[in-house]
Parts: C-alpha cells; sequence; structure tokens
C-alpha cells in the first residue's frame, strides 16, 4: 500500500489559500503545478470529496508554496531585468507582469527555466531572451528548488534542509492555536515526524550508543557509526508484513481512520531502505556522512531517534502491543529532548510526567567550589600552566579522590542522587565497610549495565 492520509478541514484549507490568495490559479492550473493532468483532483482536494492524499503530493503542495515565496522574493529583480532586456533591445517594450498574463508562470513549479514568453523577444535575440531569467543570475538561496519527494536525498544537503525548515515551519504555523483539533490531521503529523530534526546532546549519544553497539570496540569506534545504525534500523523487525509498506522511509500510521485519542494512540511503522537514502554510494559523500557527520553536537531526524529507541522498545516486548511500545517511546523521549520537540504531546493523549528544570543554585555551586579547595594545596595555582596542586596526604586516597572526580563531574545531581541516610555506617562494624562498599559498587555496575555501557 502507498503512503496515502485521510483528507482533512485543515488540509483543504491550506491547499485552498495557497491556490486562491497565493497563486490565483484556476483549478486546472492548480492541478497542473501539482503534477495531477485533470482539474477534478484539485475540486476533489478542496471539497474533501478525495478521500486520501498521498505523501508525493503533501511534499509537492508544501514545495510549491516554497517555490512561490522564492518568486514573490525576487519579483522586484525580475522587473528590472525586463527593464534593462527593454533597453538593450531584447524584449519589446512591455512589463513583468504582461508578459505573464498578470500569473505567476507554471514554469518554476515544474523545474522547467523560466523564458521570454513567444511575442516578447525581438528578432535575432532568441538565445538572449531563452537565459535572460536564469536562475544563475541569482544566490542558491534565492532559487527555485524542484524535486519529487522520492528523490528528496538526491538534493545537496542545504538544499534539503532548507526545504525541509520551510516545511517545518507552515506545519507551526497551521498547528497555531488549534490545539486538540489536529486530533484527525495525520498528514500533518506524518510530514512532522519526517523533517523535523533532534539535537544530538551527550546523553543522547550515550543512550544511542547502548541500544546499537553490543561492544566496546564499536561504540569507539568512529568509522561507519551511522551507517551502522541505520543498518539496524534497515531490519525493520517491527514489522509483520513488509511489503505493505510500499513506499519506503516513509510513516504509516496503524490505525488512521479514527481521530487519535487515549484508546486510538497515533502508534505508527516504517519500512526502511537505506539504498535508497545513499545518493553517490561513496563512503565520503553518502547520506550517512554528509547528513549526519557526528554524533555529540549533531544532528537526526525526529523519526529515526524515535525509531531507534522504538526498535529497542519493540525487541524487550513481550506481547509486542503496538500502543503501549509507542506511548513508551514517548516517554523516554523526555529524557533527551523537550516534551515541545515531541509531536502529538500537546494533543494530550495520555498523561505524559514533568521534569523539574532546576536553574543553576549559586550557593551550591560555592559549596562545590569549597569543597574542591580542601584538596589543593594553598597558592598551588598556576594560571600559565592552568594547573593546581593537589595537598600530599591525598595524593593517594582514592576514596577520597574519587569522591572529588564525582562532585566535579556532577555538582548537585551527584549529591541529590546519594542523599541516602548513610547514618547506619556507625552502628556497624568496621570490618563491614568494604563489603558494603562492595554490594554498592556491584548496584552501580548493574545499573549503568542496564543502563548505559
Amino acid at each position: 500500500m502507498n503512503a496515502k492520509y485521510p483528507v482533512t478541514k485543515n488540509l483543504s484549507d491550506y491547499a485552498i489559500s495557497l491556490r486562491k490568495e497565493c497563486l490565483k490559479y484556476n483549478l486546472e492550473d492548480f492541478a497542473d503545478v501539482m503534477g495531477h493532468s485533470s482539474k477534478t483532483w484539485a475540486f476533489n482536494l478542496e471539497t474533501r470529496k478525495l478521500k486520501e492524499i498521498a505523501i508525493e503530493d503533501i511534499w509537492q503542495l508544501f514545495l510549491v508554496k516554497y517555490n512561490y515565496n522564492r518568486f514573490i522574493n525576487k519579483k522586484d529583480q525580475l522587473r528590472g531585468i525586463v527593464e534593462d532586456a527593454i533597453e538593450r533591445g531584447y524584449v519589446r517594450k512591455t512589463t513583468f507582469e504582461k508578459m505573464f498574463d498578470k500569473k505567476i508562470p507554471t514554469a518554476i513549479f515544474k523545474g522547467q527555466p523560466l523564458k521570454v514568453p513567444e511575442g516578447y523577444s525581438r528578432g535575432g535575440y532568441g538565445a538572449e531572451c531563452d537565459v535572460l531569467f536564469s536562475e544563475d543570475k541569482f544566490p542558491e538561496e534565492e532559487r527555485y528548488l524542484y524535486t519529487e519527494f522520492i528523490n528528496r536525498y538526491e538534493l545537496e544537503k542545504n538544499q534539503l534542509a532548507e526545504v525541509e525548515n520551510f516545511i517545518l515551519d507552515e506545519i507551526n504555523e497551521i498547528k497555531k492555536d488549534r490545539g486538540e483539533s489536529l486530533k484527525y490531521d495525520y498528514w500533518l503529523y506524518a510530514m512532522e515526524l519526517m523533517v523535523k530534526d533532534v539535537e544530538i546532546k551527550p546523553t543522547l549519544w550515550e543512550r544511542i550508543k547502548f541500544i546499537c553497539f553490543d561492544d566496546e570496540y564499536m561504540r569507539r569506534n568512529t568509522e561507519f557509526k551511522w551507517r551502522h545504525i541505520y543498518s539496524l534500523l534497515n531490519e525493520n523487525c517491527s514489522l509483520t508484513d513488509a511489503n505493505y509498506y510500499a513506499t519506503p522511509n516513509v510513516v504509516y500510521f496503524d490505525n488512521q481512520k479514527q481521530p487519535m485519542s487515549d484508546e486510538n494512540l497515533p502508534s505508527f511503522n516504517i519500512r526502511y531502505d537505506i539504498k535508497r537514502m545513499q545518493t553517490t554510494g561513496e563512503d565520503e559523500t553518502d547520506y550517512f556522512e554528509l547528513k549526519l557527520e557526528s554524533g555529540v553536537g549533531g544532528k537526526i531526524k525526529f523519526i529515526d531517534l524515535f525509531m531507534i529507541l522504538h526498535r529497542k522498545n519493540y525487541l524487550e516486548s513481550i506481547n509486542k502491543d503496538k500502543q503501549v511500545i509507542f506511548r513508551k517511546t514517548c516517554i523516554e523521549l523526555l529524557d533527551y529532548i523537550k516534551a515541545e520537540d515531541i509531536p502529538f504531546l500537546k494533543l494530550n493523549l495520555f498523561p505524559v510526567p514533568t521534569l523539574e528544570d532546576k536553574p543553576l543554585d549559586l550557593e551550591i555551586l560555592e559549596l562545590m567550589h569549597k569543597v574542591n579547595e580542601f584538596y589543593i594545596e594553598p597558592e598551588s595555582d598556576n594560571p600559565e600552566s592552568k594547573t593546581i596542586k593537589i595537598k600530599e596526604k591525598y595524593k593517594d586516597n582514592k576514596e577520597l579522590m574519587q569522591f572529588r572526580d564525582n562532585i566535579a563531574a556532577c555538582t548537585e545531581r551527584f549529591i541529590n542522587v546519594i542523599s541516602i541516610d548513610f547514618s547506619f555506617i556507625n552502628k556497624l562494624p568496621m570490618s563491614k565497610d568494604k563489603l558494603l562498599r562492595d554490594e554498592l559498587d556491584e548496584v552501580v555496575k548493574n545499573f549503568k549495565k542496564k543502563n548505559l555501557r
């Protein structure tokens, strides 16, 4: 089955606004730039007689708006080009608007070069008029883009990012102030899931490594890191019938016939085909090296991050309940990204735990500084080498030095985590100290093994 989504009022309103208010096209011209041969398709979209819309058409809808904005932004320059061509004798006296019958030329939406229409060029200047509006005259960020959805990975990195950021801005505008009325708009969330980027912070990268790499060598090795991660996604382990997902690398909701609700969470799946994501096949220039250069400090598509966590939760699940796995994955995401960055959460489909975002406590920071001074030899600070000396009597005390390192690394978090009543130690014989420490050490090792290798 090809990826399609129910046509909603928000979708038809967006199409109507684009056609009437922006393009000022009739139904036939609008269908044409959308890649359809009949105006009936456009009419059915606007009246919602079209029950489902393909992901390719949603992409094209946004791309038409994207190119429309590019045209509007450089309209003054285009007028100047026509006026200059008239002075040079290339073009008969006219205006840019008259030249294109006061309509936005459809060529810019089809990946065709914009040319001077017949009847406006002077004899002998056909070659000049064919390149009069050449895109080479404009900086790259002002040029039109045309590519079909399935070929989007073939765009240059900055081009794809530009289009996807534009789509995300449009989605956010559509979603603004609509709240829970968006529970029918699966098309909107499908596109948001696929274009949204997420920043990879160190804790998130550690989690990804924990899930995707089995041994220390693989976790430390930087070669083909992303290729390996995507190869795991490419196993499509959660698909019971891969043939059902005919369109690769696209969101398929499990049940989009009913609105999203607490009883019908928008659980979804995709069929990864990473060969479709490789643009060159060369290690230095393919998708994995250019689009996701690094772990820490880089970015990853929200959909890919979701599916990495989803894959782990699926493999650990006993009954493979799609709704349970979806909810668990959404909640796990809250450990690494902000709630507002997770689509669906504003729909209030299920209770979401809140984490208190504590501001830095300056008094506690001062306490940590004083604790650190406890270890330092007075007046040993060397500004040139940026070094200090540890008091001789503490240098070989591994336990105290470990405590110091923990304080320096985690500050207030460390204190909060270990704030357990240990006063009972004084009631124990000293012979039990090592036993207690060994047991605590084992607890920490087991916890790290389960949560962070």
